[in-house]
């Protein structure tokens, strides 16, 4: 039975399941994280490449139903508890999320030492992550994922394929690591700087300085500062996170 009070829906189309899996590349010698056990369906499609496993589930009921249904393994540890506390490395993630844990995720493996990624996100958290500078999706989420990842929305999920079916399309998303961000404080400076959406570079620069976040004598790129924040490049966006003391 799904948890609607963690906003999951079981994906249960066995064809659609099989298709994340190729899409993984996942092979024998991989060792695999998934954050959502749920009902095991997709853990139990990875263990039958014979990939080793380390799957996170956080509702004590479904993690207890997982360990019965995918107790013969001895190439998996299904653990009772939040994946996002996991700093270990793997060879990459696989996992179908609640959707309420997007932004969670997207915070989380910007640091995390895992080279990729196949992941299910609703389908409008996508084209956030993915959208283009200037468009009103694009937000600190678009800056963490288009800075530290390649990726490439690989299909769509129906809600057909859940039980209970979700009210929104999903999308399978490849996510492959370019850079990582390290210092924890970015992320919140990046949701500070989003907030100052549709007033202008030096607006913040000079609210910034006035505040002491950003040095009195920081320079301003002259043919930066008449834009608005929303029209800088997320590369741009990132190099002034990290310039706030």
């Amino acid at each position: 039975m799904s948890s609607r009070r963690l906003g999951q829906h079981f994906l249960i189309d066995t064809s659609i399941i099989d298709k994340i899996v190729l899409e993984s590349g996942v092979g024998p010698s991989d060792s695999v994280l998934e954050i959502g056990t749920g009902d095991g369906r997709l853990t139990e499609r990875l263990l039958k490449i014979g990939c080793n496993v380390v799957s996170y589930e956080i509702d004590p009921a479904l993690y207890l139903q997982a360990r019965h249904r995918l107790q013969t393994s001895d190439k998996l540890r299904i653990l009772l508890g939040n994946g996002f506390n996991d700093r270990s490395p793997y060879d990459v993630l696989v996992s179908s999320l609640p959707y309420c844990a997007s932004r969670k995720f997207v915070e989380w493996f910007v640091r995390a030492p895992i080279p990729r990624a196949v992941i299910v996100l609703q389908k409008d958290f996508v084209n956030k992550l993915m959208a283009p500078v200037g468009c009103k999706k694009y937000g600190p989420y678009s800056v963490m994922g288009q800075t530290c990842f390649d990726m490439e929305e690989l299909f769509l999920i129906y809600p057909d394929s859940f039980v209970p079916p979700p009210k929104v399309v999903s999308s399978v998303l490849s996510m492959k690591r370019r850079r990582s961000i390290l210092d924890p404080r970015i992320v919140p400076r990046l949701k500070f700087i989003f907030s100052y959406r549709g007033r202008t570079v030096s607006r913040l620069i000079n609210d910034m300085r006035r505040r002491g976040t950003l040095p009195y004598d920081y320079g301003q790129d002259l043919s930066l500062t008449k834009k608005r924040i929303e029209e800088l490049e997320p590369v741009r966006i990132l190099e002034l996170a990290a310039d706030m003391v």
